[in-house]
């Protein structure tokens, strides 16, 4: 085992005087609850200052919400128990509800369990309500600014280091996945570790948004230039988006014969591969005060003119056709993109004065969350249903913790909202902590101490060593801070009682064992059977925006149910059967091997991702000159038949491979004349043009739909799902 680094012994050091500086103040100003200062500590102490200043003020603007939100109900329902509980349950319903899209759920969080703390700790005291919010701010505040004293004063830790060096990451991932689309469209051979280099890159760009909203807070390069650095951070997005998305085409492209079409085509991939070797050259300027070295980037910044010419392009079939002409409208938003990202990264660096870009426009689909969504519904109910079950064990078996075993089940059903835990593993982790680590400390060792300076040197050693713990062990760190912090009384009149312990065990049994049991009802318990129900889910949401293309409402109403479609069912049911699968695949027995698992996940992300290209295409063709004249088979047939593809996957019956090939030949020779005499009856002309590169775009799309259902049952089709049961059992 390493000895701890210098590093680990600073942040240590300074986690463990901060709950001593806590601890000595509560103490000498006589405060009722120096705990929920050491509770805040406890929860804010992160790797840089930025990060434990931004959830400190987070936790700040909690507690302030939460604790008015508390005084209302306890002003309006203190005398009727059974009215403040549902006033309880509105308040965690709604916080629940909203905690999944905030950039703010920790301070949803912590105003959503607010209000039950302060019921629950003046239950039968209303007299106390007003006196134990205020103590309670103020400790909460006290133990913020503490550490974030601390943290910014004694060896401050910035986020900056660690956005230069993800930004370095990131921008290497990027490059190097775009060089593997471009070796695939050279070779013709598709990229056998794509989907494990896709998975790497989403955690990377995670990772980098994460720190740069933390460098906002702590780095002064980031936080004087702010708009420039959020400006960036879109231009990153829009870009990755992009590539995603033009990935997509480039299966179906690989077909053709693309150097025949597009003469500039590898001077184009070349240009925008070389952005990217520019902008990690350019990283390492952005956060200092040196000078860019200055390059010539003229050429750089030129972005390509993606035409295929009619002639070449007039042996194609109509498929052919679409998937050219789709591949190159996707290379056209990635030339374009890392272009403006180029630019911003150039003015981060000094060397360009005005950022010359195009807006940052979100995908069709991409639009804010939707004010109701049914699933992220079903999942707010399990903090009030914790509430009501530990409430109606309260009220049955009047248990000596009192009401605070049902606040502590609403704690847990928050947590479980705001964090993916399973309550059925922290229930022996909690136990075991108190029985093995705080109990003894508070049975043998405080006893022994006869003064403040003893029990604050224990203070100090005991949460110095923990926080070393944490560096290999974070969440057993967490819980014996966090434990140590809530359940030892630290007071003036310092007492000891066998009950203050046993009772505090009690509480964590019914606060965490409710909730464990009511989670299995939000979610299967077997991994694979919460596998098909997401497949399923997102098969039959995807037949219903399809559905949605045609029908007698207005057209912008049909687009708003698509939306509201792809943002409640499709996306989330597919991040929740990557997590599943993730976790399946660490555990996949012979017959189902981690390859399937992963060809899966990367099927239905490519799913995911073309539903939104043909939103797009859509969008097109419907501002495109002559939609109204679209083809009836393009509107009617074809959408019948993807629709059918899609509802016969949502099944999960046969294993029957689909017959694509011969059914969409057959919709192409119905297709055929239509477009035939559409192409004849119109005048040639660039309104023309647009008309049918929009059209061509929708039909490759929906064809790329078609494709990606297809790839889903297959890989479906090669996974042994019976292997599961009979491992288990």
């Amino acid at each position: 085992m390493q000895p701890p680094s210098r590093t680990q012994l600073q942040e240590a050091f300074k986690l463990a005087l901060s709950m001593v500086l806590m601890y000595w103040l509560a103490l000498a100003m006589d405060w009722d609850l120096p705990k929920y200062g050491a509770l805040a500590i406890a929860v804010i102490s992160l790797d840089t200052a930025g990060a434990s200043i931004s959830k400190g003020l987070l936790r700040i603007v909690g507690t302030t919400v939460g604790l008015l939100t508390a005084l209302v109900g306890v002003a309006l329902f203190a005398q009727d128990r059974w009215l403040m509980l549902g006033y309880l349950c509105a308040n965690l319903l709604v916080v629940a509800y909203f905690i999944p899209v905030s950039r703010h759920g920790y301070a949803w969080f912590v105003a959503g369990f607010m209000p039950g703390v302060v019921w629950s700790s003046t239950y039968q005291a209303v007299d106390n309500a007003f006196h134990f919010a205020v103590f309670r701010y103020l400790e909460t505040t006290a133990g913020v600014v503490i550490y974030s004293l601390i943290s910014v004063i004694l060896w401050p830790r910035t986020a900056g280091a660690a956005l230069s060096t993800k930004g370095a990451e990131l921008w290497a991932g990027e490059r190097e996945l775009f060089s593997r689309h471009i070796e695939m469209i050279r070779s013709g051979a598709p990229a056998s570790d794509l989907a494990q280099m896709r998975g790497k890159l989403a955690a990377a760009r995670a990772a980098f948004g994460a720190t740069l909203g933390q460098a906002r807070t702590d780095t002064y390069a980031v936080r004087s230039r702010r708009h420039l650095w959020r400006q960036m951070a879109g231009q990153a997005s829009a870009t990755a988006d992009a590539i995603e998305l033009w990935s997509e085409s480039i299966p179906d492209a690989m077909r053709l014969d693309l150097s025949q079409f597009e003469p500039a085509l590898s001077r184009a991939l070349e240009r925008v591969d070389r952005r990217f070797e520019r902008i990690s050259s350019l990283w390492a300027h952005t956060l200092n005060d040196t000078t860019a070295p200055m390059a010539d980037d003229v050429e750089l910044l030129r972005t390509a003119d993606f035409r295929v010419a009619t002639e070449a392009a007039r042996p194609l079939d109509h498929y052919q056709r679409a998937a050219l002409l789709g591949f190159c409208r996707e290379l056209e938003t990635v030339d374009r993109c890392s272009r403006d990202l180029l630019v911003c990264v150039q003015a981060l660096t000094g060397i360009e004065k005005r950022v010359d870009t195009q807006p940052v426009a979100k995908r069709d689909g991409e639009t804010r969350s939707p004010l109701w969504d049914p699933m992220r519904f079903r999942a707010a109910l399990l903090p009030p249903l914790s509430l009501v079950l530990a409430f109606l064990f309260w009220i049955r078996f009047d248990p000596p913790t009192g009401p605070s075993a049902a606040n502590f089940a609403a704690i847990i059903g928050l947590l479980l909202v705001l964090m993916p835990l399973r309550a059925q593993m922290l229930l022996p982790r909690f136990v075991l902590v108190v029985l093995l680590v705080v109990a003894p400390i508070y049975f043998l060792l405080m006893p022994l101490f006869e003064n403040g300076v003893e029990l604050l040197t224990l203070i100090f050693i005991y949460f110095f060593l923990f926080s070393l713990v944490g560096k290999r062990l974070p969440l057993i760190k967490l819980l014996g801070v966090t434990l140590f912090a809530v359940l030892i009384p630290i007071s003036n009149d310092q007492s000891y009682h066998f009950a203050q312990i046993a009772d505090s065990t009690f509480m964590l049994i019914i606060g965490i064992g409710v909730p464990a049991i009511i989670q299995p009802f939000f979610s299967p318990g077997r991994p694979e059977l919460a596998m098909l129900r997401e497949m399923r889910v997102i098969f039959q949401s995807a037949s219903e925006i399809i559905g949605a293309y045609s029908g007698p409402q207005p057209a912008k109403a049909r687009r708003h149910h698509r939306v509201w479609l792809f943002k409640t069912r499709t996306q989330p049911a597919v991040s929740r059967l990557a997590s599943i699968a993730s976790r399946l695949g660490k555990s996949a027995p012979p017959g189902a091997t981690r390859e399937c698992l992963s060809r899966l996940v990367q099927a239905i992300q490519s799913l995911s991702l073309r539903l939104r290209a043909l939103e797009g295409a859509s969008t097109a063709y419907l501002t495109s000159a002559g939609a109204a004249n679209a083809p009836t088979h393009l509107t009617r047939d074809l959408a019948a038949y993807v629709r059918g593809v899609l509802d016969q996957c949502a099944k999960l019956e046969s294993t029957e491979r689909f017959d694509e090939q011969n059914g969409l030949e057959r919709l192409a020779v119905a297709m055929k004349e239509e477009l035939d005499e559409l192409a004849a009856s119109t005048e040639a002309g660039p309104a023309t043009d647009q008309m049918f590169t929009a059209l061509y775009a929708l039909l490759g799309c929906a064809r790329g739909v078609t494709h990606a259902a297809t790839e889903c049952r297959d890989a479906m089709s090669e996974i042994h799902w019976n292997t599961w049961t009979e491992s288990r059992f």
